[in-house]
C-alpha cells in the first residue's frame, strides 16, 4: 500500500514538472513568450517517432510539446477533420480536446506560432451534444459563434486572441491539433 501510494506521488510530481517544462525538438522551433509557460512549436516530422506504449515514459516524444500532463502535436499539413483524428490516431492519440481556458490559450498559442489561423480540436456534434473525441467531458465551453450543427458538425479553434471556437463540415481542410495523455 505504501509503495503504491510512493508511486502516485512520484507520478504526479513527474506530471507537474513534465508540464512546465517544454520539451526539445530535432526541428527548427519558433519561440513564442506565452503568459502560462514558453511555448515551442515546430513542424512535425514527415515520419514522427509513434508513443511508446509502456506505462513508465513520462515525457513527450521528439515533435511533441508537454502542458498540464498532455502531449500536444501541430500538424501543418491541411486535411479533413476525419483525416486529422484518424492521421493522430497512427500515434495513439486524438484531435486535441480543451479543458480549460489555460489549455485553450496554449492551444491558440501554438496555431499562432505556425503562423495559422484555426486548427481542427476534437469536438463533433452528435445526437443533439457536442463531444470530445479523446471521450474526456466538455466542461469547459468557449464558442465564439456556432453554426448549424447538423451540417457543421466538426469543432476548430481560431488563433486569434479573444476567438473561441467554431464549427464547420468535417471535410473542410485545416490544420490540426493532436493529444496524448502523460500516463505514470
Amino acid at each position: 500500500m505504501t509503495a503504491l501510494f510512493i508511486f502516485a506521488l512520484l507520478c504526479v510530481g513527474f506530471s507537474v514538472r513534465t508540464a512546465a517544462v517544454p520539451m526539445e525538438s530535432k526541428d527548427v522551433p519558433v519561440e513564442v513568450s506565452n503568459s502560462v509557460q514558453e511555448v515551442r512549436v515546430a513542424v512535425e516530422d514527415p515520419e514522427p517517432k509513434k508513443l511508446s506504449n509502456t506505462s513508465a515514459r513520462l515525457s513527450c516524444p521528439d515533435g511533441w510539446f508537454s502542458f498540464q500532463s498532455k502531449c500536444f502535436l501541430f500538424v501543418r499539413t491541411p486535411m479533413s477533420w476525419f483525416d486529422a483524428e484518424n492521421y493522430c490516431n497512427e500515434f495513439g492519440a486524438s484531435l486535441a480536446s480543451s479543458g480549460s481556458s489555460p489549455e485553450y490559450r496554449y492551444l491558440q498559442q501554438m496555431t499562432r506560432t505556425a503562423g495559422k489561423e484555426s486548427a481542427w480540436i476534437g469536438g463533433f456534434y452528435l445526437q443533439s451534444y457536442w463531444l470530445w473525441i479523446d471521450r474526456s467531458g466538455m466542461y469547459y465551453t468557449n464558442w465564439y459563434s456556432q453554426s448549424t450543427p447538423a451540417s457543421n458538425p466538426c469543432m476548430y479553434l481560431q488563433s486569434a486572441v479573444g476567438q473561441g471556437w467554431r464549427n464547420s463540415g468535417c471535410g473542410s481542410s485545416l490544420s490540426s491539433i493532436c493529444v496524448h495523455l502523460n500516463r505514470c
